[in-house]
Protein backbone atom coordinates (compact mmCIF):
# COMPACT_ATOMS: atom_id res chain seq x y z
CA UNK A 1 0.00 0.00 0.00
CA UNK A 2 0.97 3.61 -0.94
CA UNK A 3 2.11 5.94 2.15
CA UNK A 4 -0.92 8.25 1.47
CA UNK A 5 -3.30 5.07 1.73
CA UNK A 6 -1.68 3.84 4.94
CA UNK A 7 -1.54 7.27 6.44
CA UNK A 8 -5.56 7.94 5.33
CA UNK A 9 -6.11 4.54 7.00
CA UNK A 10 -4.34 5.32 10.28
CA UNK A 11 -6.01 8.92 10.47
CA UNK A 12 -9.68 7.34 9.98
CA UNK A 13 -9.01 4.39 12.38
CA UNK A 14 -7.73 7.40 15.20
CA UNK A 15 -11.39 9.01 14.03
CA UNK A 16 -12.99 5.33 15.19
CA UNK A 17 -11.05 4.81 18.16
CA UNK A 18 -12.05 8.46 19.51
CA UNK A 19 -16.06 7.71 18.80
CA UNK A 20 -15.74 4.69 20.28
CA UNK A 21 -14.30 6.60 23.74
CA UNK A 22 -16.89 9.10 23.40
CA UNK A 23 -19.65 6.57 22.92
CA UNK A 24 -18.15 4.52 26.17
CA UNK A 25 -18.25 8.09 27.75
CA UNK A 26 -21.47 8.81 27.26
CA UNK A 27 -23.13 5.22 27.92
CA UNK A 28 -21.20 5.78 31.39
CA UNK A 29 -22.60 9.19 32.12
CA UNK A 30 -25.82 7.82 31.10
CA UNK A 31 -25.77 4.83 33.59
CA UNK A 32 -24.78 7.21 36.08
CA UNK A 33 -27.60 9.38 35.59
CA UNK A 34 -30.27 6.66 35.32
CA UNK A 35 -28.94 4.50 38.71
CA UNK A 36 -29.18 8.21 40.02
CA UNK A 37 -32.33 9.04 39.21
CA UNK A 38 -33.67 5.49 39.52
CA UNK A 39 -32.40 5.96 43.16
CA UNK A 40 -34.26 8.99 43.58
CA UNK A 41 -37.59 7.80 42.70
CA UNK A 42 -37.38 4.57 44.86
CA UNK A 43 -36.79 7.50 47.81
CA UNK A 44 -39.71 9.52 46.65
CA UNK A 45 -41.95 6.25 45.89
CA UNK A 46 -41.12 5.24 49.48
CA UNK A 47 -41.99 9.16 50.85
CA UNK A 48 -44.94 8.56 49.22
CA UNK A 49 -46.38 5.30 50.54
CA UNK A 50 -45.30 6.54 54.34
CA UNK A 51 -47.72 6.90 56.35
CA UNK A 52 -48.13 10.22 58.43
CA UNK A 53 -51.62 10.44 59.41
CA UNK A 54 -50.39 9.15 63.51
CA UNK A 55 -48.26 12.07 63.49
CA UNK A 56 -50.30 15.35 62.56
CA UNK A 57 -53.02 16.77 64.99
CA UNK A 58 -55.99 18.45 64.74
CA UNK A 59 -54.65 21.91 64.46
CA UNK A 60 -52.68 21.03 61.83
CA UNK A 61 -55.09 19.80 59.57
CA UNK A 62 -54.65 22.81 57.17
CA UNK A 63 -50.87 21.54 56.88
CA UNK A 64 -51.90 18.15 56.63
CA UNK A 65 -53.69 18.98 53.32
CA UNK A 66 -51.22 20.80 51.65
CA UNK A 67 -48.88 17.91 52.00
CA UNK A 68 -51.23 15.70 50.74
CA UNK A 69 -51.30 17.92 47.91
CA UNK A 70 -48.09 18.12 47.19
CA UNK A 71 -47.90 13.91 47.58
CA UNK A 72 -50.46 14.15 44.66
CA UNK A 73 -48.68 16.39 42.68
CA UNK A 74 -45.46 14.42 42.79
CA UNK A 75 -47.19 11.23 42.00
CA UNK A 76 -48.64 13.06 39.07
CA UNK A 77 -44.89 14.03 37.99
CA UNK A 78 -43.75 10.84 38.59
CA UNK A 79 -45.97 8.66 36.36
CA UNK A 80 -45.29 11.51 33.93
CA UNK A 81 -41.80 10.58 33.71
CA UNK A 82 -42.43 7.24 33.51
CA UNK A 83 -42.60 5.74 37.16
CA UNK A 84 -44.82 2.73 37.91
CA UNK A 85 -45.96 3.49 40.98
CA UNK A 86 -47.00 0.32 41.73
CA UNK A 87 -44.01 -2.11 40.98
CA UNK A 88 -41.33 0.61 41.68
CA UNK A 89 -40.49 0.94 38.55
CA UNK A 90 -39.49 2.39 35.35
CA UNK A 91 -42.52 1.94 33.37
CA UNK A 92 -39.70 0.26 30.84
CA UNK A 93 -39.36 -2.39 33.20
CA UNK A 94 -42.63 -2.53 34.69
CA UNK A 95 -44.21 -5.40 35.07
CA UNK A 96 -47.92 -4.19 36.03
CA UNK A 97 -48.57 -4.43 32.34
CA UNK A 98 -47.94 -7.87 31.83
CA UNK A 99 -50.67 -9.66 33.23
Amino acid sequence: MSEALERVIAQQQAEIDSLKRTIEACNKAEQKRHDRETAFYKRVDRMIDFKLRPYWKDDQKEAFQKYGALLHDVRIDMISHGWCLRCADWTSFCECNDE
